[in-house]
């Protein structure tokens, strides 16, 4: 279990008794103050769901020339770093994002480009022996499971099932979980769920990575923010330091500091960081 896993559980005890709410604007504006008067300030971004919506098939979300342009802007801040922490695969963020001067890590933060131009590296050791054997058993439930599909990457590999039914696509994913988890016992991987999708990946890849990097570095950033909506960016908010500032994006339960109602407000707030 992950290390954040019982904090994740307690608050989802305590949210299911009011529901999550929407950090008001006061608080907002104050985390924006802080973040405007940084000393040195690195952003990181998951992609969907925290600056797109979240739609059917992952390749309808692809960047508007608005989101671009506010992304480029954050970049061209004076002492700021943008990395984009996305699922997303390699060939996907250098299509989008590559001429972009942010970093990019993808798959979770089992690979990493420092810069625009750079080469990939990977994060973690990655061997992709075992995918097959886990394909042979998506493709069995995908089979039976209309609507789903599957999304191979370099070094992981997802099911989706975001146009099943609810119901049943809950039921046919928890059945996967089981059939993955006794098929890969014995192997280092995890398995993510996100929203409607399970995911495999090598041990050790996480988001956290990625604040772990930053820190790392001979003079950190003396502000990290992070912004995200999915269980994965749970990682990335609780590798933060004291000094970071993490934002959940939409109604699920988060660890995260701040919460803002959606994509739209995600900009909204990041377009404050120009003022």
């Amino acid at each position: 279990m992950h290390h954040w896993a019982n904090d994740f559980v307690r608050a989802l005890e305590a949210e299911s008794e009011s529901g999550p709410r929407v950090t008001p604007e006061a608080t907002l504006t104050e985390a924006l103050g802080r973040l405007r008067t940084a000393a040195s300030l690195a952003i990181l971004l998951d992609y969907d769901g925290t600056l797109v919506p979240i739609v059917n098939t992952p390749e309808q979300a692809a960047p508007d020339a608005d989101l671009l342009d506010l992304i480029a802007a954050l970049a061209r801040r004076p002492r700021t770093v943008v990395q984009m922490v996305s699922g997303r695969s390699r060939e996907t963020l250098e299509t989008w994002f590559g001429e972009l001067s942010i970093g990019l890590w993808a798959e979770h933060g089992i690979w990493f480009r420092a810069a625009a131009g750079s080469t990939w590296e990977s994060a973690v050791d990655v061997s992709c022996a075992w995918m097959p054997d886990v394909r042979a058993t998506m493709e069995r439930f995908t089979l039976a499971t209309p609507g789903s599909r599957i999304e191979e990457k370099t070094s992981s590999i997802a099911w989706h099932y975001r146009q099943v039914g609810r119901e049943f696509g809950r039921l046919q994913a928890r059945e996967l979980r089981i059939a993955l988890s006794r098929e890969l016992r014995d192997v280092p991987l995890d398995i993510i769920e996100g929203k409607r999708v399970l995911e495999v990946r090598p041990r050790g890849a996480s988001k956290a990575a990625v604040v772990q990097r930053l820190l790392s570095h001979e003079t950190p950033p003396s502000v990290i923010l992070a912004l995200g909506d999915d269980r994965t960016d749970e990682e990335m908010f609780t590798a933060l330091p004291p000094t970071g500032i993490s934002i959940h994006v939409g109604p699920a339960v988060s660890l995260a500091m701040h919460r803002l109602r959606d994509s739209a407000a995600t900009r909204a707030f990041l377009s404050g960081l120009l003022v």
